[in-house]
């Protein structure tokens, strides 16, 4: 008789194994596979695999003009976004239009934005600045109002009222005040905190970890729907690690606030520049090119109307949108047999 070896015995005994427990080859193949496309499930289907912690978000592995929309429906929900200029500042232009226009010197608005309408919530997208901050990074620029003065005076409420604060990133001109929001849930993508702490060594400038001394974030991953209802997060990187924006729909469509620092013209270039920036122009200041223009077409794809934080058209028109702003976004509504605007149900609610 031919003596078994090693492998062959280590065979046998599995066989046995298997045959003991009376399960065959087809059993265990279905077994693993079941097994298997659980582990996928959880990964790309948050929940399924363990309960997840508040707020469920699913994460954007890789964002690409081509894919289809990852948001919920749209629904006329009553918000509006009431602009809240706080300095005026001249800065070059080539800070938002990646190589062109260095030699331009603009006027900006810098400040923050409040989401009006949001029963049982009084959310502001980013701190707002200073001018310490602004005099200490060498940008001239002088005060429209304070912060505190800015807030009261457009939507009626003090900073202690606002109980959610979305920062968009953390460069020093959006959180510089998140620790006077005593009682909001400051919320920021993880990758912008550890960013924060580790930034790129050519914009470790742009970061203060002082702005965020006691303040305890509540971390999120990659895009979030419905954080309340109607209001959803859109990770958006390029400009910063862990850049976001805040999508907000209303009766008019969907407005998207772009945590990308740009100017209306980043969404719809120039003509004398669309041979190069058919779609999007880059923003001047980014960690990755090709993640940038891809989270510009994103958002421009997703949006009906679009805010750039920084534009003065942003801040001039007032509180939107209205009929008689421009959309710069294209959104779509349907892919085939895929409709965006399709019922659907059970998005995560903080409520």
């Amino acid at each position: 008789m031919e003596k078994k070896n090693d492998s062959e015995k280590s065979k046998d005994d599995t066989k046995k194994k298997l045959k003991k427990r009376s399960w065959n080859r087809r059993d265990f193949i279905k077994a693993t596979g079941v097994t298997v496309a659980a582990g996928i499930g959880a990964v790309f289907a948050p929940g399924i695999g363990k309960a997840s912690v508040w707020p469920r978000s699913l994460r954007n592995m890789e964002s690409s003009g081509q894919a289809l929309t990852t948001l919920p429906e749209w629904k006329p929900y009553p918000y509006k976004v009431i602009p809240l200029p706080v300095l005026d500042a001249k800065i070059p232009k080539g800070f938002f239009t990646y190589l062109m226009d260095y030699d331009k010197v603009i006027p900006i608005y810098v400040g923050a934005f409040f989401i009006e309408g949001v029963k049982g919530h009084n959310i502001l997208v980013d701190s707002g600045p200073t001018k310490k901050d602004f005099a200490a990074k060498g940008y001239p620029c002088k005060v429209i109002k304070p912060m505190r003065e800015a807030l009261l005076d457009a939507t009626g409420h003090h900073p202690e009222d606002i109980d959610i604060l979305i920062l968009t990133h953390l460069h020093h001109d959006h959180n510089p005040l998140t620790s006077i929001y005593k009682n909001a849930k400051v919320i920021v993508q993880k990758t912008e905190w550890n960013s924060m702490h580790n930034p790129p060594a050519c914009f470790r400038h742009l970061y203060n970890p002082e702005y965020m001394m006691g303040v305890t974030p509540t971390f999120v991953n990659g895009d979030v729907w419905n954080l309340v209802p109607g209001v959803s997060l859109l990770f958006t990187p390029g400009h910063t690690i862990g850049n976001q924006s805040v999508v907000i729909d209303t009766k008019l469509g969907r407005l998207i606030i772009s945590g990308t620092c740009c100017l209306e013209e980043n969404f719809n270039p120039p003509e004398n520049v669309k041979q190069f920036w058919p779609d999007a122009l880059v923003p001047g200041l980014h960690i990755d090119s090709q993640q940038a223009y891809e989270s510009l077409t994103r958002i421009k794809r997703e949006a009906d109307f679009i805010i750039t934080p920084h534009d003065r058209k942003s801040y001039d028109r007032g509180a939107g949108p209205t009929p008689k702003w421009p959309k710069l976004g294209s959104r779509r509504t349907s892919f085939g047999m895929y409709r965006s605007d399709a019922p659907k149900s059970d998005y995560t609610s903080i409520d």
